[in-house]
């Protein structure tokens, strides 16, 4: 007769199996509190600020971010219906355009939603002398990022946002730094942050020895001070949305993806995302004092063959770099935004911008319009175009159906309407002699 019958040993190997669980997470807890964040060749947090604090709570952090099917249209509509502002644009207005995309215009039920996230004013726990503004004292001090983790892992959700809050994410020319001025008039945002962005991640987290030159702690103390602006964030009680802007950083993809998590688990990630061919030839094309152009080509480079090199390089090949993000961060702390809708609807994007980073969202940030800007026009030949379009159409598929398989809220058809929307306006600009004009495109305000 067994010891214990066949229940009692399946009850025994679930009992084994929790606690076999729990001490992997914890263990994996307790490693990152002695782990040294320090990943740059010089002196160990220990010798700074000390050693990070657990990351386990904060990678909750910003759970307000995305509500799955209900979608942002349903979050507009429930804000329209909470506020009496005769100057908010009504809803007709801020979807404009969306019928043309073959997408229903007639949002589910409103749900009531708040403008934003209220941060929780709960005590610290007895026994431990940390108040808020203690905690925000030693952020205003802080220097390395092991200083950081453990301020965010005290203040725990107690306050309007995290620090820092978000990154933006984009390949050269894809918008970041039009969206990022926009962003910059909210009044909840700090604008002090330089529009060129900061590179300092991806120096220093680099393999290659020449880009890690000048890594040490008095960069780290520069980036953590004078770029995200720790003292100014503390003193205003972290009630500013703190970012990190580059367009270095997503095609460094997967490994510089989970060092970033590492350090800020709780950040989210906004990524904005562009027609190749319309950015390429962007990246390509420098005005001159005289008013005319000059294609950044190598000599005796068609421009055509140019554009092929750069999307045959990397330009045109965005899954292989955005999948690292997409399988490090959570879904809820990622938010991808498409250029062009950012160019037909930009009320709307901006809205499902602020909403997602737990920004008011009833305040403005600027009137737009769209106009075409002679100065990067460029004329293909008929078959030619279409053979460029033919070269990245693969690419994008395989892009869309990522982003859509991660559920980050793109909408693979839609997106794809607007690309090809863009690409059969070329052309029927055509001539009569097959040729076809490509026009930049750029947001301004009215």
């Amino acid at each position: 007769m067994p010891t214990h019958p066949r229940g009692h040993r399946r009850y025994l190997v679930a009992a084994l199996g929790i606690i076999a669980a729990l001490l992997y997470r914890y263990t994996n807890i307790a490693r990152r509190w002695t782990e040294d964040v320090d990943e740059f060749g010089y002196a160990s947090a220990a010798q700074g600020d000390g050693t990070a604090s657990s990351l386990a709570s904060s990678s909750e952090a910003g759970e307000e971010g995305r509500e799955g099917a209900l979608g942002f249209a349903n979050k507009y509509d429930a804000y329209i219906a909470t506020i009496e502002s005769p100057a908010e644009p009504d809803a007709d207005a801020m979807w404009e355009g969306v019928d043309e995309l073959g997408e229903s215009n007639t949002p589910p039920p409103p749900v009531a939603r708040p403008l934003r996230p209220v941060a929780q004013a709960r005590p610290f726990p007895e026994g431990q002398e940390d108040t808020l503004g203690s905690v925000l004292d030693e952020l205003a001090a802080c220097t390395r990022l092991s200083c950081i983790i453990r301020v965010n892992d005290k203040i725990d959700g107690r306050t309007a946002f995290n620090f820092p809050h978000f990154f933006l994410l984009g390949f050269p020319h894809s918008g970041q730094h039009r969206l990022l001025q926009f962003l910059n008039r909210h009044s909840e945002v700090d604008d002090s942050v330089p529009l060129n962005g900061s590179s300092w991640f991806h120096a220093c987290q680099s393999e290659d020895p020449a880009l890690r030159q000048g890594c040490n702690a008095a960069s780290e103390a520069d980036y953590v001070q004078n770029f995200l602006n720790a003292k100014k964030a503390a003193d205003r009680g972290l009630e500013l949305v703190t970012l990190d802007a580059s367009s270095d950083y997503i095609s460094a993809g997967g490994p510089l993806a989970r060092k970033l998590y590492r350090y800020f688990p709780w950040a989210k990630v906004v990524m904005i995302l562009r027609d190749p061919l319309t950015r390429v030839l962007a990246k390509i094309t420098k005005r001159n004092p005289d008013g005319s152009i000059t294609y950044l080509c190598p000599e005796k480079r068609q421009l055509l063959g140019c554009i092929q090199d750069h999307l045959d390089a990397g330009d045109g090949k965005y899954a292989d770099a955005i999948e690292g993000w997409l399988t490090t961060f959570p879904n809820h702390q990622i938010h991808v935004i498409q250029y062009e809708e950012l160019l037909q609807a930009p009320d709307k994007v901006l809205f499902d911008l602020k909403y997602f980073l737990g920004m008011n969202v009833g305040e403005l940030v600027g009137k737009f319009n769209m106009r075409g800007v002679p100065t990067t026009t460029a004329t293909f030949r008929k078959g030619q175009y279409m053979r460029l379009i033919r070269s990245i159409e693969s690419e994008l598929d395989a892009t869309l159906s990522l982003l859509q398989s991660h559920s980050v809220g793109v909408h693979k058809k839609s997106w794809l309407a607007r690309w090809e929307a863009g690409w059969q306006s070329v052309l029927s600009s055509c001539s009569e002699q097959d040729e076809c004009v490509v026009e930049h495109i750029e947001l301004i305000e009215e």
